[in-house]
Order: C-alpha cells, then structure tokens, then sequence
C-alpha cells in the first residue's frame, strides 16, 4: 500500500496538536456488523469496541432529538407538537413499512406503503402534518423545506433511528491504525509505504 500523507487511512485519520484532537474526514459509519466483518476477512483478530452516536437538532427554539428508536421518537417530538401526535404515529410507522419494503424484508407487500413511493417528501408531509416546524424536521432534518423524494426520506431515517451511525470507542484514528497491522513488521502481508507518492496506476 502506497499512501501519499504520513499516516494511514486517508481522510478518516484524526491528528493530533497540542493536546487536541482534529478529525480530517468521517467520524463514524453505519452498518457496523459489516466493518467488523472485513476486520476479521482481513485477518485482524482485534474487535473495535463501538458506540453509537445520538444527534440532535437545536432549531425554531427547542432541542430535537433525531436518531432515537422509532417509539422514542414519536414519545419525544408528540411532547414538543402535541397537537401532531396522530400524524407524528403515522410518519414513522409509515418510515418502518416503507423501509422494510426497500429492504425487500416484508413478504405481504403493504400496497398503502409501496403506492407512497413515488410521492415527493414535501407532498406527503404537507397532507400529513400541519406545523411548518414540525414538517421541515421531519423532511429534511433541519430548517429547510422538505426537497427529497419518498424513499430518500425513509433511508434517512433509518439509517439514523434503526440501523445507527457508530464510531470506534477509541476513535477512527484506532480504526485506521489497525486495519495498517497486516502491513507492518517482519510478519506482515505486504508492505505500507508512508509519504510515499506515485506517478501512475497501472491497470491490466
């Protein structure tokens, strides 16, 4: 492997400065269970301890949580939009059929669910909910209008309440670091070359 900066793991590295700590890229990832399955396809027998990441959003005056289980969910912003609960119930029952039916794991295909697939997110809120706040949180996570179709909406949603962003306890420098272990030493299955730069890719 031959890696232009100092350190491996490109743009997910973190450096460090005067007792500070500055990531340069990413600082998690979803779908966990497959990133430890690579480790172990690699020959890396260390388990990454994770954890999850819990996101909120502080706008229109209130702090709104956004990546709690669906139930939690519709508990938390019923009691900051009372008057929306019905339709609060309904976006996110409707966010778990329409997920399992892009994730082809609901063998009755729910035809309520599929016929809302090729709905704009703005149209379905806006017959859905009433409070503006409360539609510009829903569709786009934060204080813009709602501007994604249907099923951009549910992968968002799930990606953040069902399946979760995550994070190496010790941070994505550590992950960098170990997936580097194959290739260094006098055992290692190849060789890391550091602030090393190439002139070309040959591809045969």
């Amino acid at each position: 492997v031959v890696e232009q900066d100092p350190h491996p793991g490109g743009p997910a590295y973190a450096f460090k400065r005067r007792g500070f700590t500055f990531p340069m890229g990413p600082l998690g990832f979803s779908n966990p269970a497959i990133v430890q399955d690579i480790l172990k396809e690699t020959g890396i027998d260390e388990s990454l301890d994770l954890k999850r990441v819990y996101y909120r959003l502080r706008a229109f005056g209130l702090k709104v949580p956004l990546s709690l289980p669906y139930p939690e969910m519709v508990g938390e912003l019923t009691s900051l939009f009372p008057e929306e609960e019905g339709g609060i119930r309904r976006f996110f029952d409707e966010m778990h059929k329409i997920s399992r039916l892009l994730d082809n794991k609901d063998e009755d295909q729910d035809e309520e669910a599929g016929g809302l697939m090729a709905a704009s997110a703005a149209d379905y809120l806006n017959d859905l909910i009433d409070d503006r706040r409360l539609r510009r949180i829903l569709g786009s996570m934060g204080t813009r209008e709602p501007y994604s179709g249907l099923p951009l909406l549910v992968a968002m949603w799930d990606l953040l309440c069902e399946k979760g962003i995550h994070y190496p306890a010790r941070g994505m420098r550590h992950l960098c670091e170990i997936l580097a272990k194959p290739l260094a030493g006098s055992e290692g299955a190849g060789e890391l070359m550091l602030s090393a730069r190439v002139s070309g890719i040959a591809i045969e």
